[in-house]
């Protein structure tokens, strides 16, 4: 049985309270908005996984830029954080750990390789499984993530020119974002998106065990 790993949500506070500033923002579909952050000399020691704590919501963080002191998190947006937009202020309660992950011994997903990886991001790890997938710190060649969306994805998708086996084949999309990093990773959608699988996690881990048994 191939290694498959998933992420839980249970965190490790590494950073203090800080105070910063919203200096860019853009609405994306789905109900979420990049933040862009001015970044402090904690930044440095910020890492793909992390999660900012801001009030009573979870932030994932996706990347930064040390040279121009700004960093990028994904808000989901609801009644309580509406109005967290350029040019306000912002209170991180904490700059938490989110990336906790562990084998999924019952389930036989299949992944690009033999001896392959397959990272599933659950709706509320979206923004921690991009953040990863940017970071590169798994090998390209043996890793696949896969992202389960209940709402519009909140960045382009595109038709990938990467081959995955072992996947049905109408499941052809991948984040723009990730194709020109190619990175390897498609999309599980009921939003009837074009090259998303269109169904559940549990859907598509039970249709890929029965083409396994079927070879």
């Amino acid at each position: 049985m191939k290694k498959q790993l998933f992420f839980n949500i249970m965190v490790k506070s590494n950073m203090p309270f800080v105070t910063t500033s919203i200096i860019a923002h853009i609405d994306l579909p789905g109900g979420y908005r990049l933040l862009r952050i001015v970044a402090g000399d904690w930044v440095q020691h910020v890492q793909a996984g992390d999660v900012f704590v801001i009030q009573n919501d979870m932030l994932p963080y996706l990347r930064h830029s040390i040279a121009e002191h700004k960093v990028d998190v994904l808000l989901k947006v609801n009644e309580k954080n509406h109005a967290l937009i350029t040019g306000q202020p912002l209170e991180i309660i904490a700059i938490e750990h989110a990336m906790d992950v562990h084998a999924i011994e019952e389930k036989k997903l299949r992944s690009p390789t033999d001896n392959g990886t397959a990272i599933i991001a659950t709706p509320d790890m979206l923004g921690v499984g991009l953040s990863l997938a940017l970071a590169d710190i798994y090998p390209r060649q043996n890793t696949l993530f896969l992202f389960e969306l209940t709402a519009a994805a909140p960045f382009r998708l595109q038709p990938s020119r990467l081959y995955i086996p072992y996947l049905p084949a109408e499941m052809t999309a991948n984040f723009s974002m990730l194709e020109e990093k190619q990175v390897a990773a498609r999309v599980i959608s009921q939003q009837g998106l074009p090259g998303c699988f269109d169904g559940t996690m549990e859907e598509l881990v039970s249709r890929i065990t029965r083409m396994d048994v079927h070879h």
